[in-house]
């Protein structure tokens, strides 16, 4: 059981036992003979209980909320959408039949600028020593990808804390929660346990404003050292943070347009530049989903400059009612664990008020879209919980549609108005051959 977003569409997903599910509720559910009416209703439940184990998600919506405000992982989220449509083009362009897996041989995905990994040690008194790996052991290892789970997990502890929280009890609590302490360890070991446990999550959003955030976030491990840790202390976590910001963006040449496409994988020798909002915004492509909400929040910061840091520090001056209203994801998808029987949908999707039903369906077939596309190329892209259980269907077996979010409803022609299909023919032109390859959709 637990939340987690995808990092491509950002859709929210719920995976909860089938028990959550009463039998009193699952009788009612039953008793309404109209497939629509019934659908409506589940939802309802499933809204109910997402907002009941809402303290849960916080991890994941933090994610989201990095997506929205920190440039580098926008522009790393629109690099990613780019090298998606590249591929479907490519698909699009192909002569059939098309055998697939096709590889990914030759493909540079951008997957590698948050996974790729170094070891890092601290050597007394201001030394820190960089070993690339090939693989995260999670012994002293550092990505990109670890500074922003790092950030979520501090992030979730204090939220669970009411605010309340400390360095005792954040370890406390990594006991019995799922937590990502590399960058706090590290941190710790640097400038001590209570200003790491303060000014992670600053440094780290301030990091990711520029485009080598490893190196900057280990560059100013260090840079701190040189100030009074107890002054700064008495700051609140957003003035930390635009203090840390404000310092990077002094000493740090700024990023030009043709810096904007060079954010790399950290780790290296390489200067970091700083990324401006307006940087991160002026690319030549930008993500569809995370557009929306960015410019609303733009906007709310041209009113009032001091919601800059309002996904640094969400918990100041009661903004989280602000953030769980206008800020949440397009699309939350409620999966229900594996049932004695399938009489119930295995998932349901609830859409964010913002964005409506019918944009709501394109994030969907969005979602589907880029996991088709992991599929056909076989690339190295974080897993996906199967919404389907329709294991008869020869779409199924293929394991083409793992990421369809849209499973046919449960009736006794449920295969046969699967919208999977239609799906691969409306953003790809293709059908699947009895042979499980691939064919173009003759016209007419």
């Amino acid at each position: 059981m637990g939340f987690h977003i995808n990092p491509r569409s950002y859709v929210l997903m719920y995976d909860v036992p089938p028990e959550r599910i009463s039998l009193a509720q699952r009788s009612q559910l039953l008793s309404i003979e109209q497939l629509k009416q019934r659908r409506e209703e589940y939802k309802k439940i499933a809204t109910d209980i997402i907002a009941e184990d809402e303290p849960l998600a916080y991890h994941e919506l933090y994610h989201f909320w990095q997506g929205i405000s920190w440039p580098y992982l926008f522009i790393f989220s629109s690099e990613l959408w780019e090298f998606y449509r590249e591929r479907r083009k490519q698909i699009k362009s192909m002569n059939d039949p098309i055998s697939w897996p096709l590889g990914n041989e030759g493909l540079r995905s951008p997957w590698a600028k948050l996974y790729s990994t170094a070891r890092i040690s601290f050597k007394p008194p201001n030394g820190l020593n960089f070993e690339p790996v090939e693989s995260d052991d999670g012994k002293r290892t550092l990505s990109n990808w670890r500074l922003l789970e790092g950030a979520a997990s501090l992030f979730q502890y204090k939220v669970s804390a009411k605010g309340l929280g400390s360095p005792e009890g954040f370890v406390k609590w990594t006991d019995e929660h799922h937590a990502y302490l590399n960058a706090y360890n590290l941190m710790s070991d640097v400038l001590g346990e209570e200003f790491a446990f303060r000014g992670l999550v600053p440094l780290i959003a301030a990091s990711f404003h520029t485009t080598e955030p490893i190196n900057t976030f280990t560059f100013y491990l260090l840079e701190l050292q040189k100030y009074d840790l107890d002054e700064l202390l008495e700051l609140q976590d957003s003035q930390l943070f635009e203090t840390i910001l404000k310092l990077i963006q002094k000493e740090i040449p700024r990023a030009t347009n043709n810096h904007r496409d060079r954010i790399s994988v950290g780790g290296g020798e390489t200067i970091p530049r700083f990324l401006s909002q307006q940087i991160a915004t002026d690319g030549p492509y930008i993500h569809p989903l995370l557009k929306p909400y960015r410019d609303r929040w733009r906007l709310l910061v041209e009113k009032e400059p001091e919601l800059e840091s309002l996904f640094v520090d969400p918990l100041q001056r009661g903004r989280q009612k602000l953030l769980m209203h206008e800020f949440r994801p397009p699309v939350s998808v409620f999966l229900l664990g594996d049932a004695p029987d399938m009489s119930l949908p295995p998932a349901c999707a609830i859409f964010d008020e913002s964005f409506g039903r019918q944009q709501g369906e394109v994030v969907l077939a969005f979602h589907s879209l880029l996991t088709t596309i992991d599929k056909i190329f076989d690339l190295p892209a974080p897993s996906v919980r199967r919404a389907c259980p329709w294991q008869t269907c020869r779409y199924y077996e293929t394991n083409l549609c793992e990421g369809h979010l849209n499973p046919p409803p449960v009736s006794s022609e449920a295969e046969s108005n699967c919208s999977f299909p239609v799906l691969l023919r409306d953003m790809f032109n293709l059908t699947l051959g009895e042979t499980f390859k691939l064919f173009k959709v003759q016209e007419g």
